[in-house]
């Protein structure tokens, strides 16, 4: 893999994903990383993920999460992604299209940090409102916001799952 983890956590960058090959499963990754602060994702081939299962769950201390350049294209199931991730402050999920996640359950379950913003873009609309998602937003603050494109904010307040979010959707 190059780097080992605990160099790339110290060194703060996460390059030694680029040579990890096209995998199909990201379960439980960097769970548990509680020192991690910054995860780029956009440095990773997501092009055969079908499962990111609790994938930076319990990583306390992350305060950002970059996919903002990530595809996702063969997702499956997200359940608890980023579950327990208190700390979190930013997630970028803007290029990310759901149209084939059907397991979201608990997502986001325990992003406390009433400071969240979570950044979607329309491809999140393509989620099958029959998707599971129970506790998708358990435990996020009714201060965090859910950002979404301009243009889109009466379809996201409409959409059966991302409607459920506890705080304020508002465009960007």
């Amino acid at each position: 893999y190059g780097k080992t983890v605990g160099d790339t956590i110290a060194a703060g960058t996460y390059t030694f994903f680029k040579d990890r090959g096209t995998p199909t499963n990201y379960k439980n990754l960097l769970k548990g990383f509680s020192s991690m602060t910054l995860f780029d994702g956009n440095l990773m081939n997501f092009s055969k993920i079908t499962e990111a299962t609790e994938m930076l769950s319990g990583c306390t201390s992350l305060a950002t999460v970059d996919f903002r350049n990530v595809l996702f294209s063969k997702l499956i199931v997200a359940q608890g992604m980023f579950y327990g991730c208190s700390g979190l402050n930013t997630i970028r999920l803007d290029s990310m299209n759901f149209a084939t996640v059907t397991n979201v359950i608990g997502m986001f379950q325990s992003c406390t940090n009433s400071s969240l913003n979570i950044y979607l873009g329309s491809g999140a609309l393509n989620l099958s409102p029959t998707a599971a998602y129970t506790d998708i937003f358990y435990g996020v603050s009714t201060s965090a916001k859910l950002k979404v494109p301009t243009g889109t904010l009466a379809s996201f307040q409409a959409h059966a799952i991302w409607s459920t979010f506890p705080g304020t959707i508002e465009e960007y």
